[in-house]
C-alpha cells in the first residue's frame, strides 16, 4: 500500500508552515497508513508528529534529512525504536560539527557519522534524498557548472558596461593629470622670471645700460630680461586659474574613477572566475557517482534510490541516471515528493512563501516547480514521475513505499528517575528537622498532622526519590551561595572537596537559592528538607495545590538560584549525574500575532522594492514599514493570548478600505501560530537516570547558550518519563547576597535572612511610603501607587499585593483598600469565610481561598476542591453544573455534603459559587505570592537598614541603562556617588566611606574589557604595595603595550578620558584625547623611544578651557548621567521653578529646566522653514525640544545665545518624547527668602486666595509665613511654614526679603 515519504513540517524553520499535525491529518483524508516525517537537520518536530499519529491511527514513521559535508542531503527514517535511537545519535554528533551560514546553524553528518551509526544497521531505511543529496550533485556537476557560468555570462555583461564607464573615467582622469603635471611645468619655469635672483639680473642689467646708454648688448639684455618677466606676470595668473580648474576637473575624474573601480574589479574577477571553470566528462562523473552509490550501500543494508520530479530542469536530467544507477547497483527505488505544503491552495503556497524571507532575508518569488511540493496521493505522484520515466519503474518506486508501513517506531514512557543512593536519607532529614522545630517551640498540632499526611502521599505516589534530587541541589546552592562572585571560579572541580574548602576560606555570608518558588511552598515537607523557606502552616500555604493525590502528576518544584550561580550548579549536576546525563530544554516560539504582521510586512517589503538600488530600498522598506505595518502591528494589545482573530473587527473598522494593509493582515493571517524561533528555556534542566540522556531524547547544540539541550519541550519532557526541574536564574539573589556580604566586609556584621524581624519601620518607611524602587516585585510606578493608597502594615499584606496587583484581581483592590482603612465595612455572606478572607479583607484573592471554600463550606477533600477550582479557570462548563450542585446539595457518592447541610441557605450557597466562578480566573498561588513576599521584604529590609551597601549591591547587577531609579534613590538616601577615578575606581562599584564609588563596569562598551581593566586595577599595586598613578604618563607608562611597543588600549582609555577618570591630575578631557589620537598610530622603535613620547607628549601643560557642554555630554552618554560638577547642582529642586522632571507623565503645557547642551538647525523640506532642536541636559538625562515656525523666529537666536547656560523651556508635550518649545528663557540658581506674616482673618483670607493661584508661575522664591489664625477664623499660637512662590505672589503679599530687612 502507497505511504507518504520524504515530508518537511515547519520545523524545518523557514521552509514549510504545516504542522506536523496538518501532515498527519492530511495521510489520513487521503486513506494511507502511514506517512514521514524527515525535517532538515532536527528532530524537534518527532514528538508532535508522533502525538497526531496516536490521534488520527495512522503509523507515524519518524525520520531526518541529514545534512552531510557541503550540506547534502541525506534521507534515513527509523524502521523501529532502535532505528530512531541510531538516528538521535548521528544527530547528537552531528551537533559537534555545525556550520553557520548566515542566521542559520547546519548540524554537520560527517562519514565517520554515518560509518558509526548506520553501517550494518537494519533498523534504518535511507534513501538518496532529493537533488540536493550526494549523488544527485556529482552527476549534476556540469550542469550546474555551466548555470554558474550563464549567470556569471549574464553579470559580465552590466560589469563590462562599468569597466568601460571606468576606463573612459581613468582616461579622462589621466589626461587631467597630464594636464595638471602641464601646467605646474609652464608655472615652474615661468615662477623663475618673478624670483629674487632674476629680478637682481635685471637691476644689473639696468645699471649697466644706465652707466651706457649706447651698450647696444645691454640694451638687448634688459629688453629680453623684462620680457620675460612681463611674460611671467601676464601667464601666472592664467596658468594658476588654469591649474584650479584642471585640478578641479582631476578630483572629479579621480573620484568617478574611484568609484567605479570596484566594479571594474569585478569585471576582472568575473572573467577570471569564468575561466577557472571546468568540464568532466560525464562518463567519469558518471563513475564517480557509481563509485559514491556503492559506498553507500556497503553501509546501509536498506538503502533506496529516491526518484522525485516536480517539473526542475535538473530533476528531468538527473532521475533516468539514478534509475540506471539503481538497476547496474541493483538497489530498489521508492518515490517520494519532497512534502513542504499539505496542500497546492493559495494559502498553502503564500505561506510558505513569507516565512522563507526568514531563510533568506529577502522575498522569495514563486515558481511553477514550489507549487508542486505539496502531499500528493499515489496517482498524482505516478503521472508525474512518468514524465520522465519508464511505467516500470514508476510502479516499483511506487509500490516499495510499502516498505514505510512495516515500520513500527513505538516510544516507551516508562520513568527514567535518578534514584537515592540512600533511600532512609529523606526519613531521616524529616525527623532530624521536626526535632529541631519541636525545639524551638515552632511546631504544633496542626504542623504534626500535616507531616503525617504529607509522609503518606509522597512515598505513595512515587516522589521520595524527587524531592531528595532538589534537596541535595538546593542544599549545595545553599553551600555555594556564601562564596563571593569573584571567588567562584576558584572553588574545586572536584565536589567532593567542596566541604574542606568552604571551611578553609570561612565564608559566613551570602545566599544561593531563593525561599521558594510556586506551589512547593506549600508543603511542609519541602519546608523541612531546606527545598522551600517558608513555614506553610503559619501561612495557611496548601499542601494539595501542590501534590494532589487526586490528580497524579509529576511534582513541579521551580527553584530560583543566584544567576551568577546557576553555571556552577549545572556543573555540579553533571559532575553528579554524569556529564552527559543533564541537559536543558529546547522552546518551540511560533508567529504571534504582532510578529506575524511584522514578518509579512518585511516580506512584502521586500517583494515590491527588491528590485532597486540599495539605498533607495532601504529607504522604500523603512516607509513601507512605517506606512503599513507599524500601524496595523499596534492595533495588537501587549497582552497574553492576543490574536488576530480577536482583533479582527477592529481592524477591518479602521482599516477595511486600506487594500495594502488588508492584504498585510491576511498574509499574516497565514502564518500565525507557526513556528519562527527556536532557543532554549530559561531554567529548565532534565536529569536521566543513565550516563547518555541521549538514549531517551535526541539532543541538539544550542551555541547562544552553550548547552546541549532536548529536542522537545517540557512536557514531553515529562511524557518521556524524564525528570525536568527549573533552576531559574534571579538577578535579585545576587543583589541580596552581594549585599550582605558588603555589609560584613564594611560593618563586620554578619546577617541571618532567615530570621530578620518584621518591622513596622520597614512597612512604614519602604512600603507605606512607595520608596520601593529596586524592591523585588514593588518596583513599578503603579506598585508604588498602591502601594502609598494601600498602606501594609504587616506580612500578609505584602502576599495579597503580590498576588492581586496584577490584570484582573486589580480591579478588586480599591474595595479592598476601602475595607482596610475601614472607609466601607467588612461583610461575609456567611460566617464561615471570615476564617478564609479575613486576610484578604473579604476578597477571594488566592487559588487557596477557592479551594478553602470548597472543603470548609461545602465538605469537599482539598483534592478534589483543586480540580474543581481548575474546571472553574479553564471554563469547563459540563464539570461546573456538576460541581455547582454539589457544592450546594452535596454528593454523597464523593462524601461531599454540600452548604445547605452545613447550614447555609440556598441562595447564599448559589452566590457563593457564581462569585467564585469568577474569583477563580484571577485568583493567584498564594505559595507563589507568599515565596516572592519573602524576598520582596528582604530587599526592602536591606536597603532600609544599609542603604549605602544594598544600591551598591544594585549598581553592580543591573545593565547602565536600569541605573536611574538607583540613582533617584542614593539622592533620596544623601549617598553621593563619587566620579570614576583612575586611582580609586574597581571593576565594580565599591563603597568609599559614606559614598558609593562608579565602577569601570559601568562605563558603555568598557564591560567587556576585562584584561584592560584588570591591568589597570593590577598595575596600581607594585610589589603587593597600592603605589596610585601620579599623572598621565605614569599610567601610560605602566600600562603601555609592551609587545607591540604601543600605547594601552586607546579606545578605552579615551573612554575613561571622557568619564573624567584622569581629572584628578587637572587635565583638561578634550586636549587629552587630541594627544592621545595625535600618538595613536606612531610607530615607536623601542620601549625607551615610547617611554620618551609618552613623557613629551603628556608631561606638557594642558592649556584649553574645561570644555563643560563636551564633558557633559561625554558623561551622559558613556554613564548615563553626569558625576562632574553639572551647573545644575546649583539650583533646586524642578518643582521649585515650577518645572516637571524629565520622566513625568504629564502631558500638555509643561516646563522644563536643564543645561542648553545643543542645537541643530535644519530647514523643513516641504515649507522650506528653518527649525531647531534644542537639546537639554539635567545630572541624569537629556531632553530633545522643537523650535518651530514663529516661536523658532522669536526663540531662535536666542536659543544660541544661551547655548551652556542653565535654561526654562515652556513647551507642549504631546507624549513621552515628543515636545514643542512655546517660550524659552535663562534659568538663575539664587532663591531669594521672603517673610509674611498673617496678622489678622483678613490677611490670611487674602493669602490662602493668592496661594491656591501659586502653581501657574513659577516657583524659585522661598516664602516664610507665620500664621496667626486658622483656617475657621480662630487665633492660634504663632506657627511659620516654609512655602516657594512667583514674584507674583511675592509682590501681592508685600512680603519683605529677609536679607534686606535683617532678619
Amino acid at each position: 500500500m502507497f505511504s507518504i515519504l520524504h515530508a518537511h513540517t515547519m520545523f524545518s524553520l523557514h521552509d514549510s508552515t504545516q504542522t506536523p499535525e496538518e501532515l498527519v491529518k492530511r495521510t489520513k483524508e487521503l486513506g494511507y497508513h502511514s506517512v514521514t516525517l524527515t525535517d532538515h537537520g532536527t528532530l524537534l518536530g518527532i514528538d508532535d508528529f508522533m502525538e497526531a499519529g496516536e490521534k488520527y491511527g495512522i503509523n507515524t514513521v519518524p525520520g531526518i534529512e541529514f545534512y552531510l559535508e557541503n550540506k547534502d542531503h541525506f534521507l534515513v527514517v527509523a524502521k523501529d525504536i532502535e532505528g530512531f535511537r541510531s538516528i538521535s545519535y548521528a544527530l547528537r554528533d552531528s551537533n559537534e560539527h555545525i556550520v553557520s551560514s548566515g542566521n542559520n546553524d547546519f548540524p554537520i553528518t560527517t562519514r565517520e557519522i554515518i560509518q558509526k551509526y548506520f553501517s550494518g544497521n537494519e533498523h534504518v531505511i535511507a534513501t538518496t534524498a532529493c537533488i540536493g543529496g550526494p549523488i544527485s550533485k556529482i552527476l549534476l556537476t556540469n550542469m550546474r557548472t555551466n548555470k554558474k557560468i550563464q549567470k556569471l555570462q549574464d553579470q559580465l555583461v552590466d560589469a563590462e558596461k562599468q569597466y568601460s564607464e571606468f576606463r573612459n573615467a581613468k582616461k579622462l582622469y589621466t589626461d587631467a593629470a597630464d594636464e595638471v603635471k602641464r601646467i605646474k611645468k609652464e608655472i615652474t619655469a615661468l615662477k623663475k622670471y618673478t624670483t629674487k635672483t632674476f629680478l637682481n639680473q635685471i637691476e644689473k642689467s639696468r645699471k649697466k645700460l644706465n652707466s651706457n646708454p649706447d651698450d647696444v648688448q645691454a640694451n638687448e639684455k634688459l629688453s629680453d630680461l623684462m620680457s620675460m618677466k612681463r611674460l611671467a606676470e601676464t601667464n601666472l595668473p592664467i596658468l594658476a586659474e588654469q591649474e584650479k580648474e584642471a585640478t578641479e576637473k582631476r578630483k572629479l575624474f579621480k573620484l568617478r574613477s574611484d568609484k567605479l573601480k570596484s566594479k571594474a574589479n569585478k569585471y576582472t574577477k568575473l572573467k577570471e572566475k569564468i575561466k577557472s571553470f571546468a568540464f568532466i566528462e560525464e562518463s567519469k562523473l558518471y563513475e564517480e557517482a557509481k563509485n559514491e552509490l556503492q559506498k553507500y550501500k556497503e553501509i546501509f543494508p536498506n538503502l533506496y534510490i529516491e526518484l522525485q520530479y516536480h517539473h526542475i530542469e535538473e530533476e528531468k536530467y538527473v532521475m533516468p541516471l539514478l534509475v540506471r544507477l539503481g538497476k547496474e547497483l541493483n538497489l530498489p527505488f521508492i518515490a517520494a515528493n519532497d512534502v513542504h505544503m499539505t496542500g497546492n491552495n493559495e494559502n498553502d503556497i503564500e505561506a510558505r512563501q513569507i516565512v522563507r524571507y526568514g531563510y533568506f532575508e529577502n522575498h522569495q518569488s514563486l515558481s511553477d516547480e514550489d507549487k508542486e511540493l505539496y502531499v500528493k496521493n499515489e496517482n498524482e505522484l505516478r503521472e508525474i514521475l512518468e514524465e520522465i520515466l519508464d511505467p516500470d519503474t514508476v510502479t516499483e518506486a511506487i509500490d516499495n513505499t510499502d516498505v514505510i508501513n512495516q515500520c513500527n517506531v513505538v516510544f516507551t514512557k516508562e520513568p527514567h528517575y535518578p534514584k537515592c543512593e540512600d533511600s532512609q536519607l529523606f526519613y531521616k532529614i524529616i525527623e532530624k528537622r521536626k526535632r529541631e522545630f519541636i525545639k524551638s517551640g515552632n511546631w504544633d498540632r496542626e504542623h504534626k498532622e500535616r507531616l503525617q499526611r504529607e509522609m503518606v502521599i509522597i512515598p505513595q505516589m512515587g516522589y521520595v526519590d524527587y524531592h531528595m534530587i532538589v534537596y541535595d541541589y538546593c542544599n549545595m546552592m545553599r553551600k555555594l551561595g556564601k562564596i563571593p562572585k569573584n571567588e567562584l571560579k576558584n572553588m574545586p572541580r572536584d565536589f567532593s572537596k567542596i566541604d574542606q574548602w568552604l571551611e578553609q576560606k570561612n565564608f559566613r555570608s551570602g545566599i544561593g537559592v531563593g525561599p521558594g518558588r510556586g506551589s512547593a511552598a506549600g508543603s511542609l515537607v519541602c519546608y523541612l528538607l531546606g527545598i522551600t523557606n517558608l513555614d506553610p502552616v503559619k501561612y495557611n500555604l496548601l499542601f494539595d495545590r501542590y501534590l494532589n493525590p487526586e490528580r497524579v502528576t509529576l511534582p513541579d518544584i521551580d527553584t530560583d538560584v543566584k544567576t551568577s550561580l546557576r553555571p556552577y550548579i549545572i556543573r555540579y549536576l553533571k559532575w553528579k549525574y554524569g556529564e552527559k546525563a543533564v541537559c536543558s530544554i529546547m522552546t518551540k516560539t511560533t508567529y504571534g500575532a504582532k510578529e506575524a504582521i511584522q514578518t509579512a510586512g518585511r516580506d512584502r517589503a521586500s517583494e515590491l522594492y527588491q528590485h532597486l538600488p540599495k539605498k533607495e530600498k532601504d529607504k522604500m522598506t523603512r516607509q513601507y514599514l512605517h506606512n503599513n505595518t507599524l500601524p496595523v502591528s499596534d492595533l495588537i494589545p501587549v497582552e497574553p493570548k492576543a490574536t488576530l482573530a480577536k482583533n479582527e473587527n477592529t481592524f477591518l473598522s479602521i482599516f477595511g478600505y486600506d487594500k495594502e494593509k488588508v492584504l498585510l493582515w491576511n498574509h499574516a493571517k497565514l502564518i500565525e501560530g507557526k513556528l519562527s524561533a527556536t532557543g532554549v528555556h530559561a531554567g529548565g534542566v532534565v536529569i536521566s537516570d543513565n550516563d547518555n540522556i541521549n538514549d531517551y531524547v535526541p539532543l541538539s547544540w544550542r551555541a547562544e547558550k552553550q548547552v546541549w539541550a532536548a529536542q522537545c519541550d517540557m512536557i514531553q519532557i515529562e511524557q518521556k518519563g524524564l525528570l525536568k526541574m527549573d533552576l531559574l536564574g534571579l538577578s535579585n539573589l545576587d543583589i541580596i547576597s552581594d549585599c550582605v556580604q558588603l555589609v560584613e566586609r564594611n560593618q563586620g556584621i554578619v546577617i541571618d535572612l532567615d530570621n530578620i524581624p518584621f518591622e513596622e519601620e520597614v512597612f512604614e518607611k519602604i512600603f507605606s511610603a512607595g520608596l520601593t524602587n529596586s524592591v523585588f516585585q514593588f518596583e513599578s510606578a503603579g506598585m508604588k501607587k498602591m502601594l502609598m493608597e494601600f498602606k501594609p502594615s504587616c506580612f500578609e499584606d505584602l502576599i495579597l499585593l503580590v498576588a492581586a496587583y496584577r490584570p484582573g484581581p486589580m480591579k478588586y483592590l480599591p474595595d479592598i483598600i476601602k475595607v482596610k482603612h475601614k472607609h466601607m465595612p467588612l461583610e461575609y455572606k456567611t460566617p464561615e469565610l471570615e476564617p478564609i478572607l479575613s486576610t484578604t479583607y473579604g476578597a477571594t484573592v488566592y487559588q487557596e481561598q477557592v479551594m478553602q471554600i470548597f472543603q470548609k463550606l461545602a465538605g469537599y477533600s482539598l483534592g478534589d476542591a483543586d480540580l474543581v477550582r481548575r474546571a472553574m479557570s479553564k471554563k469547563k462548563e459540563e464539570k461546573l453544573k456538576i460541581e455547582k450542585k454539589a457544592f450546594v446539595y452535596g454528593d454523597p457518592d464523593r462524601n461531599i455534603v454540600g452548604c445547605i447541610q452545613n447550614g447555609i441557605r440556598e441562595d447564599i450557597a448559589l452566590s457563593i459559587f457564581d462569585d467564585m466562578i469568577d474569583f477563580a480566573k484571577y485568583a493567584f498561588n498564594k505559595s507563589h505570592a507568599a515565596s516572592y513576599s519573602v524576598l520582596s521584604y528582604q530587599t526592602a529590609w536591606l536597603k532600609y537598614h544599609f542603604p549605602k551597601e544594598f544600591l551598591c549591591a544594585m549598581f553592580n547587577n543591573k545593565d547602565q541603562d536600569k541605573f536611574k531609579p538607583i540613582v533617584e534613590d542614593c539622592k533620596t538616601f544623601h549617598i553621593p556617588i563619587l566620579p570614576v577615578s583612575i586611582n580609586k575606581s574597581y571593576k565594580q562599584f565599591t563603597i568609599e566611606d559614606d559614598s558609593i564609588r562608579y565602577g569601570f563596569y559601568g562605563i558603555k562598551g568598557i564591560g567587556e574589557k576585562t584584561e584592560i581593566i584588570q591591568n589597570i586595577t593590577q598595575n596600581r599595586s607594585q610589589k603587593r604595595k597600592y603605589e596610585p598613578y601620579t599623572s598621565v604618563s605614569d599610567f601610560m607608562i605602566r600600562n603601555m603595550d609592551t609587545e607591540k611597543i604601543k600605547l594601552p588600549d586607546t579606545k578605552t582609555v579615551e573612554k575613561l578620558v571622557n568619564v573624567g577618570a584622569f581629572d584628578e591630575f587637572h587635565i583638561e578631557r578634550r586636549e587629552l584625547n587630541e594627544r592621545i589620537e595625535e600618538k595613536e598610530t606612531t610607530k615607536f622603535n623601542s620601549i625607551l623611544h615610547l617611554t620618551n613620547e609618552i613623557k613629551e607628549t603628556f608631561d606638557q601643560p594642558y592649556l584649553q578651557e574645561k570644555d563643560l557642554t563636551y564633558n557633559i555630554n561625554s558623561e551622559l552618554s558613556l554613564l548615563g548621567m553626569f558625576l562632574s560638577e553639572h551647573p545644575l547642582k546649583k539650583y533646586e529642586a524642578p518643582e521649585k521653578y515650577g518645572c516637571i522632571e524629565f520622566n513625568s507623565e504629564t502631558l500638555g503645557n509643561i516646563c522644563v529646566m536643564g543645561m542648553l547642551t545643543d542645537l541643530k538647525k535644519g530647514v523643513n523640506q516641504k515649507s522650506r522653514k528653518p527649525y531647531m532642536i534644542l537639546t537639554i541636559t539635567n545630572e541624569s538625562d537629556s531632553l530633545n525640544i522643537g523650535l518651530f515656525g514663529q516661536k523658532y523666529d522669536l526663540y531662535g537666536k536666542m536659543a544660541e545665545e544661551l547655548l551652556n547656560n542653565v535654561i526654562k523651556i515652556w513647551c507642549d508635550k504631546k507624549d513621552s518624547r515628543t515636545y514643542y518649545c512655546n517660550k524659552i528663557a535663562r534659568l538663575n540658581a539664587t532663591t531669594e527668602t521672603y517673610y509674611v506674616s498673617l496678622d489678622s482673618i483678613e490677611k490670611t483670607a487674602f493669602a490662602t486666595t493668592v496661594m491656591n493661584e501659586r502653581n501657574k508661575e513659577d516657583k524659585k522664591n522661598r516664602l516664610i509665613v507665620q500664621f496667626l489664625f486658622n483656617g475657621k477664623g480662630l487665633e492660634i499660637d504663632p506657627i511659620c511654614r516654609k512655602f516657594y512662590v512667583s514674584d507674583e505672589v511675592v509682590r501681592k503679599l508685600g512680603a519683605i526679603r529677609l536679607n534686606q530687612s535683617g532678619f
